[in-house]
C-alpha cells in the first residue's frame, strides 16, 4: 500500500484526506441502476404482452360463392341426323320413337331434376271445335277414336294446355315420358307470334305434385270435315322449371329453342307426309326462332311489380335473402342471417329492381379461425 503520510517543512507530518463519492454521484448511480431494472421489467412486460397477443384466436367469416349452372351456360350440341340442337352441358334428349315425321316429338331436360324441361311436339289432332260439333260427330260416329277427346273451346293456348296431360296419358308409349302439367293457370301472355299464336306465361304442377311455371306456345288450326269442325295442334312447344326459377334461367332455355334446326333429309319426310294428308308444311325451323322472339320480349315486358312481390314471398318461404355483388352488379341468393354475420362491404341487400334479375349464385359464408 501507498504511504499517505507526508514530511511538511516543519519537520511535522499530514495525513492526506482520503475521496469518497460525493452524494450526487451515489444518486445518479442509484438511478441508473433503478431505471435499467424498470427497462427490464417494462420489457418483459410488453415481450409477455406480444405473446399474449400471437396466442389469441379469432374467428373471420369467408365469402364462397356458387355460381349457377345457368350463369354462362355451357352449351353441346346433340345431331341425331334429323335434326340439331344447342343443349346445356350434361342434359338429356329423349325421343318419342312412335312419332312418325309429321308428329315428331320430343323432350330435353335436366336429368338432375326433370322440372328443367323444353317440349316439342309438331302436331297433334282429333279436338273438335265446339260441343256442338262434338255431339253431332259423336251421335253419328260412337266409335270414333275422336271420341272423349276435350272440346278445343275457347280456341287459345291456355285451353290446349289445360286439358295436355289427359290427352297425353291417352297417348301415352313405353319409349316416351309425357311432361305433366295438372292445374294449368295462366298468369299472362307474353305475346303473338307471326303466326298469330300466343305465348303464354302460366303455372302447373308436375308428376310430383310441386309447381312448375313456363312460357307455353301452340298453333291452334281449325279444319272443317264431315259438317263438323276439328282443331289440329301445330308446333307445340313449352318451356319449364321450379317455381321461382324461371328467370334464371330463362336466357338458357330459350337459347336451345331457337337453336332446333331440322335437316334436309327431316324436312324432305315431313313434307311428303304433309303431302299425303294434303296439308300445307311449315317452316319449322322459322317457328323456333319465332318463339324465342317472343319468349324474351314478352319476358322483358312481363308485369314486374307482381315478379317483385312473388321473389320476395319465395325467398321468405324458403329461408334466402337476396343480396348482390357492389362491384359486378350481379345478383345471388343467400341464407336470411347472412347479414347478420357478414362484415364485408361487398356484399349489400338488394333493391326492389333487383328482385327481377337472374339470381347468377349462392354465397355461403364459412368460419375460418385464425390465430394472431
Amino acid at each position: 500500500e501507498e504511504d499517505t503520510t507526508a514530511v511538511a517543512d516543519d519537520g511535522t507530518t499530514e495525513t492526506e484526506p482520503t475521496e469518497e463519492p460525493t452524494t450526487e454521484e451515489t444518486t445518479e448511480e442509484t438511478t441508473e441502476e433503478t431505471t435499467e431494472e424498470t427497462t427490464e421489467e417494462t420489457t418483459t412486460e410488453e415481450t409477455t404482452e406480444e405473446t399474449t397477443e400471437e396466442e389469441t384466436t379469432e374467428a373471420e367469416e369467408t365469402t364462397v360463392v356458387v355460381d349457377s349452372i345457368y350463369y354462362q351456360t355451357e352449351y353441346e350440341e346433340y345431331d341425331n341426323s334429323l335434326f340439331t340442337i344447342r343443349i346445356p352441358k350434361g342434359w338429356v334428349v329423349e325421343l318419342c320413337k312412335e312419332s312418325d315425321f309429321i308428329h315428331y316429338t320430343f323432350r330435353v331436360y335436366d336429368p338432375n331434376n326433370e322440372k328443367y324441361c323444353i317440349y316439342f311436339n309438331l302436331k297433334t289432332e282429333g279436338y273438335m271445335a265446339s260441343q256442338e260439333d262434338y255431339d253431332f260427330f259423336v251421335s253419328n260416329y260412337p266409335d270414333t277414336i275422336f271420341t272423349g277427346l276435350p272440346v278445343m273451346d275457347p280456341r287459345t293456348t291456355e285451353r290446349f294446355y289445360t286439358f295436355f296431360t289427359e290427352v297425353m296419358l291417352r297417348n301415352s308409349v313405353e319409349s316416351f315420358t309425357f311432361p305433366t302439367l295438372r292445374d294449368f293457370t295462366k298468369k299472362e301472355s307474353m305475346g303473338f307470334t307471326d303466326r298469330n299464336a300466343e305465348v303464354i306465361r302460366a303455372t302447373a304442377t308436375d308428376l310430383d305434385g310441386e309447381k312448375v311455371e313456363g312460357l307455353f306456345y301452340c298453333d291452334l288450326i281449325p279444319i272443317w270435315f264431315y259438317y263438323v269442325t276439328f282443331v289440329n295442334v301445330y308446333n307445340t312447344v313449352f318451356i319449364t322449371a321450379p317455381e321461382g326459377e324461371l328467370q334464371n334461367c330463362l336466357e338458357a332455355l330459350a337459347y336451345t329453342v331457337g337453336s332446333i334446326t331440322f335437316s334436309e333429309k327431316f324436312i324432305d319426310y315431313y313434307k311428303d307426309e304433309c303431302r299425303d294428308l294434303r296439308e300445307d308444311p311449315y317452316d319449322v325451323d322459322n317457328i323456333c326462332t319465332d318463339v324465342q322472339r317472343v319468349m324474351l320480349e314478352g319476358w322483358e315486358n312481363r308485369a314486374k311489380s307482381e315478379d317483385i312481390a312473388a321473389q320476395k314471398q319465395f325467398d321468405e318461404k324458403n329461408g334466402y335473402v337476396r343480396i348482390y355483388d357492389a362491384e359486378t352488379g350481379l345478383v345471388y341468393r343467400a341464407f336470411a342471417d347472412f347479414f347478420e354475420r357478414y362484415k364485408g362491404s361487398q356484399y349489400l341487400p338488394a333493391e326492389d329492381e333487383k328482385y327481377i334479375l337472374p339470381v347468377r349464385g349462392f354465397v355461403f359464408l364459412e368460419t375460418e379461425t385464425t390465430t394472431n
